[in-house]
């Protein structure tokens, strides 16, 4: 009697196993990525962050290594970046106002560890020709 509920059987049977297996894979892969976006710390974006920007896994691992120690917000970071950047754009044109050459105004900065894209724009020479002294 069992051999001859087999053969119709096993053909349910693993269409059912196979649809089960690929739903369960579908749903166990959705859950993952879902839980892994929502739980991201501002350390973990941070991270990955400077990954997207191309630099290595050490160099990445030992910024925010450096970071957490020292208390370091990204967003307080950006905000005296931009601070910084502006300072330096005013500085610049008051200089240039005042009758500098521009590379009187590039060297001075470079004396004083201005370079930056506050300084590019404010002399509107490329950060690269800056840095290849092209002015």
């Amino acid at each position: 009697m069992i051999e001859s509920l087999m053969p119709q059987t096993w053909h349910v049977f693993l269409p059912g196993v196979l649809c089960g297996a690929i739903l369960m894979a579908v749903s166990g892969a959705a859950w993952v990525v879902y839980k892994s976006k929502s739980i991201l710390s501002p350390e973990q974006a941070a991270y990955d962050d400077c990954l997207k920007s191309g630099r290595t896994i050490r160099d990445c691992a030992a910024t925010l290594r450096t970071q957490v120690r020292h208390g370091f917000d990204r967003r307080q970071g950006e905000k005296a970046m931009e601070a910084f950047e502006k300072a330096i754009k005013e500085e610049v044109e008051k200089r240039l106002s005042s009758g500098a050459s521009k590379r009187e105004v590039v060297q001075w900065a470079k004396q004083n560890a201005f370079v930056g894209k506050g300084l590019s724009d404010a002399v509107g020479i490329s950060l690269k020709d800056i840095e290849d002294d092209n002015y």
